[in-house]
This record gives structure tokens, C-alpha cells and sequence, in this order.
């Protein structure tokens, strides 16, 4: 287990953050697994570009307030066209949970190697999006896991979410 914080001043502790873990978690693995409260229309485009780049990469991802908050009109649109493609090309889809409000921010990582790891904690997906000349104002802080009982456990709270908990954005928005 590691530590990843936004790392600026004056809490600069550690050399990994976020998003420079998880740009390089994503390289190496052949699927991802999301579950999030909310993704806002920018985080959701960066996320079908970079699995259209980087193609045969699988994403199924959770939005845990969408049913229970709605979606603005971009919102929509993003997440309409992110599913589409996924389900169009098969590797994957958007649920949205219905059961409950989740807000949880949980990423999952395999690889064909069977090297698991996730990433939970108070970084909202946007944070991935790269910025230009922007600081993001928000200190973050997460946690690296890859020890195989916790991930089991974490894997389980996930296939609970997308099973039992959510349904498919087409059942519910088509």
C-alpha cells in the first residue's frame, strides 16, 4: 500500500500523485474497472479518447450519483457516446447505480499478468485531465493497493456495485 497526495506546497511529501500513478497504471493494463460518484463532461471525453487511442483496453465504469443527482445536458451526451462505444466495439459499458447514492471513488487496474491494483480515495476523476498552466486547488489524498486479500475484498465491493446495485446506462436512458 502507498500514499499518493496532489504533493504541493506546504504538504509536499511524497513523489507520487495521483494522476502520475495512474497515467501509469493505465498503460500497462489491459482493463479498467470504475466506480465513481461523479465524472464530470471533461473527464468522461478524456476517458473515451484515451480508450480509443489505446485500444483493446476494457472499461466498465459505475456512475454512483447520475440516477439520484441527474446529469447535465454534456454530461449526458459524453457518457451516451463513451457507452456507445464501448458497447459497439464489446469491451465494456457505463451502469449507473440505482440501489443507493454511491460515492465512492475507486479504480481498478488488471492486467493479463493477473497484477492488480487499485486506487481509492478523495481524487474525483477529473483529475485525470490534463490541465495546462492550471494548479488544481484541491488537496487529494489516495491509496495504492495491490495486496491480494484487500483486492479481493475491494473486487467483490465493485462486482456487488456493478451486479446487484446498477443497472446499464442503455436500460435506463434508451
Amino acid at each position: 500500500m502507498e500514499i499518493l497526495t496532489s504533493n504541493f506546497d506546504p504538504l509536499a511529501l511524497t513523489t507520487k500523485t495521483f494522476i502520475s500513478r495512474w497515467e501509469e497504471l493505465f498503460q500497462s493494463a489491459d482493463a479498467l474497472k470504475i466506480g465513481i460518484g461523479y465524472a464530470s463532461n471533461d473527464s468522461i471525453l478524456y476517458l473515451k479518447k484515451l480508450i480509443e487511442l489505446n485500444q483493446p483496453k476494457k472499461l466498465e465504469i459505475c456512475l454512483g450519483m447520475a440516477y439520484f443527482e441527474g446529469l447535465s445536458k454534456s454530461q449526458f451526451e459524453a457518457t451516451h457516446d463513451l457507452n456507445q462505444f464501448l458497447v459497439t466495439h464489446q469491451i465494456g459499458r457505463v451502469s449507473i447505480a440505482r440501489a443507493f447514492p454511491f460515492h465512492g471513488k475507486i479504480q481498478y487496474f488488471s492486467s493479463a499478468e493477473g497484477e492488480d491494483t487499485f486506487l481509492l480515495g478523495s481524487s474525483n476523476l477529473s483529475n485525470i485531465v490534463p490541465l495546462k498552466g492550471i494548479t488544481r486547488r484541491n488537496y487529494e489524498v489516495d491509496i495504492e493497493i495491490s495486496d491480494t486479500n484487500t483486492c479481493k475484498e475491494i473486487n467483490n465491493l465493485l462486482h456487488g456495485l456493478f451486479v446487484d446495485a446498477s443497472t446499464p446506462f442503455d436500460d435506463i436512458f434508451e
